[in-house]
């Protein structure tokens, strides 16, 4: 079988995978939101200013080091689950479902954080479902690797609460 050919097989089962939602098509979403959370962490890191910025950064560069370990894992995990995974740009676009915009670097510090712990808990949904899903579907090393994901953002959010001065779930009211 020729390498499009290849591609094409794959892509074909994507598409059915994402009708009758699988802990592999969820997971897609996972990663592909992760790739984009990536690229607006290290935004928020270079542009935030403020009273905050310095605590916001060091949590900051904990997270993306964190959440690049975890993404790999996910990525490798899905490989020997025999899930496709997005490995093109095209690809994370299809399946992302966090929004990018390119003024968000110029938003006060507050408004950059909460966005940041909007993303996470977004996230969450999809994280929350992929475990779901892969429970179901006896793929424990996938859902062990989500159940870290969902520790790692529960604790992001945490984390960054404080640093704007919320209790936790204080924001959540607003």
């Amino acid at each position: 079988m020729s390498t499009k050919e290849q591609y094409q097989q794959e892509q074909i089962q994507s598409e059915i995978d994402h009708h009758s939602p699988t802990a592999g098509a969820m997971t897609t979403h996972v990663i592909s939101n992760l790739m984009v959370q990536r690229i607006k962490l290290f935004q928020a890191k270079y542009f935030l200013r403020g009273a905050s910025s310095y605590d916001f950064k060091n949590e900051v560069n904990l997270l993306i080091w964190d959440l690049d370990s975890i993404f790999d894992d996910l990525n490798q995990t899905m490989i020997e689950e025999g899930e496709a995974i997005p490995t093109t740009i095209n690809e994370f676009n299809e399946f992302k479902m966090l929004e990018e915009q390119p003024e968000f670097k110029f938003e006060d510090a507050e408004t950059i954080i909460s966005s940041v712990i909007m993303d996470f808990r977004t996230q969450l949904l999809f994280v929350t479902k992929a475990i779901t899903l892969a429970d179901l579907e006896t793929k424990y090393a996938l859902k062990n690797v989500l159940v870290k994901l969902y520790d790692r953002l529960k604790s992001g959010i945490f984390n960054l609460q404080a640093i704007l001065g919320y209790e936790v779930r204080e924001d959540e009211e607003e």
